[in-house]
């Protein structure tokens, strides 16, 4: 599936049991971010896995993670 944002459209793929409402939360997540190269987006996929682990599974990371999905999640505003 793809979302716009901005003017640009970006493919991110769903996980196969993903459900779609984190599914569309995360694609927010992404866009936010507004991603400028195809390394950016796949960085910003990997971090979206991880937020989405964190803040819907209760997953732990390092605390050197959780800093950063912090800082992201602190200059992003997610849609529900």
């Amino acid at each position: 599936m793809f979302i716009e944002y901005n003017g640009i459209s970006y493919t991110i793929p769903k996980d196969i049991y993903e459900p779609y409402n984190i599914y569309f939360q995360r694609l927010w997540f992404i866009a936010k971010q507004e991603p400028g190269s195809e390394e950016q987006l796949k960085e910003c996929i990997r971090y979206s896995l991880i937020w989405k682990n964190i803040k819907f599974l209760g997953c732990k990371y390092s605390d050197k993670i959780h800093n950063k999905i912090g800082e992201i999640e602190g200059k992003v505003i997610i849609y529900r």
